[in-house]
C-alpha cells in the first residue's frame, strides 16, 4: 500500500499486523457472505476456508526479480543449509519452496506437513514450478507426532506409526510454530523425528523482546493489543505474544548440540528469531 509504505519504518514494524488483520478479516466475511448467499447456511469449515483464502492473498507467487524485505531476506540463507531428508512443518501454499533450489542437490525427498487441504493444490503447484518439484509430497497432516506418523506410514516412510523415531536428516518450521496448539510438546515430537545430528531450521515472528535493549515496550504492548482485537480467531490460530526462542531453549535444554539462533526487527510487533538447531549425536 502506497500510503503505508510512506510511514516512518518505526510506524510500518507496528502497523504491519494491522494489514494482515484487515485481510485476514476481508476474507473471513467475504467466505460467510459468499456461502450465506449461495448455500444459504454457515459453513462448518469456514475458519479453514477463510484462512486458506487470506493466505493465498498474502503468499503468491514470488517473482524473482522483486528485492527481498523484511523476513523475507532470513528464509533463503536458512532454506539453503536443508539436507537429506526434510520435513517442511506448515508449508502453506509453497510460496517459499524455491528458497530449498540451493539446497537441491544435497536434498533426498521433502515431505510437506500441511493440514490446510484448501491450500494443497497451490501448494503442489508451486513445488512443481521448481527444481525440488519431483522430491516434494504433501501430507495432510499438522505438526502433531500422531498426525504425522500416520501420513509418513501412508506415504510408505515407515511400516507403522510407532517407527516415527530419527526419521528426518533436517526439519523446516518457517512461520509455523506461532499457531501450534502446543509449542512444547510440538518442540520435542519434532526433536524426536530428528536423526542424531540433524538440524531444526527456524524462522519465526516472536514475542517481542521488551525487557531487552533490542526490544520494545510500545511493540510488546501493541501484540497483545492485536491479540484482544480476535488475531488468532481470523488468523489461524496464530498468536503474536508467544516466546519460540525461549521454548526452543528451554524444551532442548541438553539436548542440543548447538543452538545458533538470534532475534531480528526487535521494535517491530512481527519480530523474528530465526536459526539453526543441531541434535546432539549418539
Amino acid at each position: 500500500m502506497p500510503l503505508f509504505d510512506q510511514l516512518p519504518p518505526f510506524l510500518q514494524g507496528l502497523l504491519a499486523p494491522a494489514l494482515l488483520y484487515y485481510q485476514a478479516v476481508k476474507s473471513y466475511i467475504t467466505i460467510l457472505l459468499q456461502s450465506l448467499l449461495n448455500d444459504r447456511q454457515v459453513p462448518t469449515d469456514l475458519r479453514a476456508k477463510a484462512f486458506g483464502r487470506f493466505w493465498n492473498q498474502i503468499s503468491p507467487r514470488p517473482d524473482p526479480t522483486t528485492p527481498l524485505i523484511g523476513s523475507a531476506t532470513l528464509v533463503p540463507p536458512l532454506l539453503s543449509q536443508a539436507s537429506g531428508t526434510v520435513l517442511d512443518v506448515g508449508p502453506g501454499n509453497g510460496s517459499i519452496l524455491h528458497n530449498f533450489e540451493s539446497a537441491a542437490p544435497n536434498i533426498i525427498q521433502i515431505y510437506g506437513a500441511e493440514p490446510a487441504t484448501e491450500l494443497h493444490k497451490t501448494l503442489r503447484l508451486n513445488a512443481d514450478a521448481t527444481k525440488i518439484g519431483r522430491k516434494y509430497e504433501v501430507l495432510s497432516a499438522d505438526a502433531g507426532a500422531a498426525s504425522i506418523a500416520r501420513e509418513l506410514v501412508r506415504a510408505g516412510v515407515i511400516r507403522e506409526a510407532s517407527e516415527a523415531r530419527e526419521v528426518f536428516d533436517t526439519i523446516v518450521c518457517v512461520r509455523v510454530l506461532c499457531s501450534v496448539p502446543d509449542l512444547r510438546s510440538t518442540i520435542t515430537d519434532l526433536y524426536t523425528f530428528l536423526k542424531p545430528g540433524g538440524k531444526l531450521l527456524v524462522c519465526e515472528h516472536t514475542a517481542n523482546p521488551w525487557r531487552t535493549r533490542k526490544g520494545s515496550v510500545i511493540a510488546r504492548v501493541m501484540q497483545s493489543v492485536y491479540m484482544l482485537m480476535g488475531w488468532s480467531y481470523f488468523v489461524g490460530d496464530c498468536e503474536l505474544t508467544r516466546d519460540i526462542e525461549d521454548e526452543l531453549r528451554r524444551e532442548g535444554k541438553g539436548r542440543w548440540e548447538s543452538v545458533d539462533v538470534e532475534r531480528h526487527f526487535g521494535k517491530a510487533c512481527l519480530t523474528y528469531v530465526s536459526g539453526v538447531l543441531v541434535k546432539k549425536g549418539k
